[in-house]
């Protein structure tokens, strides 16, 4: 078995209900090696009380206690102490098999990949369903594509190279939704190698009261603008595959928001719709000359964007 220490980075906001669960899926993990860092972003229940007696018991666990700055902030703590070789982001109400970070990290080391990723469960739903395994080299171009794309970091292992070399990578705090989204597609655009274990290894509660199902007009904005800062980035880099994967995927986003700002009643959510295909139609139309075909114009107009 490999000796490389592995981080285990997860952000914590009032989550006393599972997180008893959640930190012991991961201090009894089959691979020892391990420092997991629990960052309490201000939690006013008794998470607090939970991870420090859960630090008294295990030395390999660090708690950091700072005011609610958002899981963005919290995560970025995580990533200014790790010490890992490898790191991994859990959610603080979802678990792990037990040898979750065993058969990552043993891809990780055979195939020399900077990311290796697993199928995740949602409520006994696959989030994604891989059914084989595959290995995938830059070979000149780069990895960001349909088969690596994912809008989570959980469910993840990412070299500590990756993250902190040729740039240091951290999660954007402006984005109050889609920053998952944002930090895997930088760091799939820097790395050499990836390897996907077609095993559903993470478990994730689809909480009530997270902020995907509780999202304001704030939230929505930031979502959209997370995906914009996104085309900007791969624009950058290349006008290939990935620059047509992200413009698709804006386009899901654009569907969804719209979908939902409909059943929102208000003033200020019309006045957002409004401004939204506005937008869209006024500076995204080269989207349709990117490359896309019939299927994504239909989306649009199916969402009264067009």
């Amino acid at each position: 078995m490999s000796s490389s220490l592995v981080s285990v980075i997860i952000p914590v906001y009032n989550a006393e209900r599972y997180l008893k669960e959640c930190i012991i899926s991961v201090i009894n993990q089959t691979y020892k090696n391990l420092e997991v860092i629990c960052i309490d972003d201000g939690s006013f229940d008794n998470s607090c009380a939970i991870l420090d007696e859960f630090a008294k018991k295990d030395d390999r666990i660090t708690v950091i206690h700072q005011k609610n700055g958002g899981v963005s902030s919290a995560r970025n703590q995580g990533l200014k102490v790790f010490r890992g070789e490898y790191v991994a982001f859990l959610d603080s109400d979802d678990y792990l098999h037990c040898d979750y970070v065993e058969q990552l990290v043993n891809r990780a080391e055979k195939y020399n990949a900077e990311i290796v990723r697993c199928n995740a469960e949602t409520d006994g739903v696959t989030l994604e369903t891989v059914k084989k395994d595959f290995y995938l080299k830059a070979d000149g171009d780069y990895l960001y594509n349909e088969q690596t794309f994912s809008p989570y970091v959980h469910h993840a292992l990412y070299k500590r190279s990756l993250i902190t070399e040729d740039g240091f990578v951290t999660f954007d705090e402006s984005f109050g939704l889609g920053e998952d989204c944002y930090f895997n597609a930088v760091l799939t655009m820097k790395a050499q190698s990836f390897y996907y274990l077609a095993k559903t290894l993470y478990y994730k509660r689809d909480a009530v009261d997270s902020i995907t199902k509780t999202a304001n007009i704030k939230v929505y904005k930031s979502f959209i603008q997370s995906k914009i800062a996104l085309i900007d980035y791969v624009k950058g880099l290349t006008m290939g595959k990935a620059y047509r994967l992200v413009l698709d995927r804006y386009l899901f986003a654009l569907c969804d928001v719209c979908k939902k700002l409909k059943t929102v009643k208000t003033a200020e959510s019309k006045e957002y719709l409004k401004h939204l295909k506005k937008s869209i139609r006024k500076n995204y139309k080269n989207v349709l000359s990117a490359g896309f075909g019939k299927k994504q114009k239909l989306k649009l107009i199916i969402s009264g964007i067009l």
